[in-house]
């Protein structure tokens, strides 16, 4: 496949829907919908959906969280398209909650958890503050050979991928760990040694191959796992050096991979691209995208992607904006100041908040009466059709 041509992708994280029929025409807000009415691609999704609150109650679009500390603190989650306002969580999240030291001192990370509805901020020095939806600080119970976790990627499973700098043995020598949604173990990455690494950090999940990207910082590499087993497939040298790579995102449907970098390929920083080719197991360097302030500034300090719009988001605090680019054709789309506020954001990611009321979670009863509802109602839908 081409760099850049989009391939097959059903988003994670949204109860089971594809995208193709994740647009307004099939979304059900409300049981009451006349199921007759609806297409017939969109019964065959709902029969298959898991029907939780959430998988219901959620807007099934990405959506834009960016930490801004401009005036007030405050956590924005804005339209993925518009960049206007879904919601304004007020207060702050950082990894920094026991006071001891300044917070966003070192390329702080957020992720979005938006099976569990939570947030994960690590402050790129060795560990991680949980926060739910309401900004309340979680104090969830992590493995206990965790030493210095600094990378985490939240699987379409909802299990929860993470790197480690420094295992204490407990869990062996690997540098790469899966756990489950409640946090316990449960497998580690194989075929690697206690030599192979020296600073593992960013994480990515790439849903369209089934690999696993990691950054090796101090050694300057990518690391590429398979998805499913967690077993090393090959390392990537990025020609950084030490401080090289930290924060990944993947666009797996269009073949690209974005490092986040502290150190230059060719006098750069920035987001550095590498195409992605051979089922996954392959990256070619590209270019490198660059923070306001152009070449050999170091202004952007989280990055993310949203896969199902072709869009990657970098927060850059020099200018005090969100840059947005396509992820597709690497165009520059907009430098948004974020919410269009003009505040300083410090961090990005993207997910899913729930922005409609919570609907019932269905017993198995009333899914299957459901179920059988619909099959009547297609059927009698398409008889009507024909007569």
């Amino acid at each position: 496949m081409a760099i850049g041509q989009k391939a097959a992708y059903a988003p994670p994280g949204n109860g089971g829907f594809s995208r193709n029929v994740a647009d307004k025409k099939c979304r059900i807000t409300s049981l009451s919908v006349s199921l007759s009415s609806l297409p017939a691609i969109c019964l065959s999704a709902v029969l298959a959906l898991t029907f939780t609150a959430q998988a219901i109650a959620e807007d099934l679009d990405d959506q834009v969280f960016i930490q801004s500390l401009g005036g007030s603190p405050v956590l924005l989650v804005t339209d993925i398209d518009s960049m206007e306002g879904v919601a304004n969580l007020l207060g702050r999240v950082d990894e920094n909650v026991a006071g001891d030291g300044p917070a966003y001192d070192d390329g702080d990370h957020m992720v979005i958890d938006s099976i569990a509805q939570r947030i994960f901020v690590s402050d790129h020095d060795y560990d991680f503050a949980v926060y739910d939806f309401s900004l309340n600080l979680l104090s969830p119970t992590w493995p206990g050979f965790l030493s210095e976790p600094l990378g985490l990627a939240v699987l379409p499973s909802g299990s929860i991928l993470i790197t480690d700098e420094e295992d204490d043995g407990g869990g062996g020598d690997e540098a790469l760990f899966r756990l489950n949604p409640d946090l316990s173990f449960s497998a580690s990455a194989t075929g690697t040694s206690d030599d192979d690494f020296d600073g593992p950090e960013g994480i990515a999940y790439d849903a369209v191959h089934d690999r696993v990207y990691m950054s090796d910082e101090d050694d300057g590499d990518l690391v590429i796992f398979n998805g499913s087993t967690l077993a090393l497939i090959t390392s990537f040298d990025t020609g950084t050096g030490s401080d090289g790579p930290y924060w990944l995102a993947v666009d797996g449907s269009s073949n690209r991979l974005f490092v986040l970098s502290d150190s230059r390929i060719s006098g750069d920083w920035g987001i550095h691209v590498y195409d992605i080719s051979g089922g996954g197991d392959t990256l070619a360097y590209d270019q490198t995208l660059f923070g306001s302030l152009g070449v050999n500034s170091d202004c952007i300090g989280s990055i993310a992607v949203s896969e199902s719009r072709d869009r990657l988001f970098a927060a850059d605090d020099c200018a005090g904006v969100v840059s947005v680019w396509d992820t597709a054709t690497l165009t520059q789309l907009a430098d948004v100041p974020a919410a269009r506020r003009g505040t300083d954001p410090v961090m990005v990611a993207v997910g899913h908040f729930p922005v409609r009321g919570p609907i019932p979670t269905l017993s198995e009863w009333g899914l299957l009466l459901l179920a059988v509802t619909m099959v009547l109602a297609g059927f009698f839908g398409v008889h009507r059709l024909r007569t």
